[in-house]
């Protein structure tokens, strides 16, 4: 088999394979939104957390949005720390990194994301069955929030869809091919 046939196989496999490759949806482009939050319930301490979570596209069925991603800084007593990244849900105080369209934002379970000194939940605490305040919970320690904030971020540039990146990937690669194979073919012209 010569080379411009093995690179034709080869340029259908790899637009076959990009095409069965679970493409998400405009449904599901990413969302972003600002939050912040405060705490001074305890007199002598502050703590305060600002950021972007990104997210899912809304959910219609539920109208919550997943959170996928999270930046930011948390300040505790005067000491600010890098949100470094979210914790996959369940990974801490059971966390499902669920974002409700409307209020209250955070369920019991709420959302949670390491910094330098630990982990971190932020959750809508409940009484009876009722929404009650929202709370940052470290390792054994639970603050209750005097604010907690979110807010959509509406002029957010577009993800780009990863079916165009498939599409130029596929493209460039037949572009190749049918160089190859009209080079192949003017050499052997000029042979004969």
């Amino acid at each position: 088999m010569n080379l411009t046939k093995k690179l034709s196989i080869a340029t259908a496999g790899v637009a076959v394979g990009l095409a069965g490759v679970a493409i998400p949806s405009s449904a599901q482009a990413a969302q972003l939104f600002n939050f912040d939050y405060s705490s001074s319930s305890f007199g002598s301490f502050s703590l305060s957390a600002s950021g972007t979570l990104t997210t899912t596209d809304l959910d219609t069925a539920t109208n919550r949005y997943t959170i996928t991603g999270i930046t930011g800084t948390r300040t505790f007593n005067g000491t600010t720390e890098d949100i470094l990244g979210l914790i996959a849900p369940g990974g801490f105080q059971g966390n499902n990194n669920i974002l409700s369209a409307n209020y209250p934002f955070l369920d019991d379970n709420g959302f949670a994301f390491n910094v330098g000194s630990g982990e971190v939940n932020v959750n809508g605490a409940t009484f009876m069955g009722l929404f009650s305040q929202y709370l940052d919970n470290t390792d054994g320690m639970g603050y209750v929030l005097d604010t907690f904030n979110v807010t959509k971020v509406t002029n957010a540039q577009p993800v780009p869809e990863p079916t165009t990146v498939a599409a130029a990937i596929a493209s460039g690669a037949g572009l190749i091919a049918a160089r190859l194979k009209r080079r192949q073919k003017q050499k052997l012209s000029q042979a004969a």
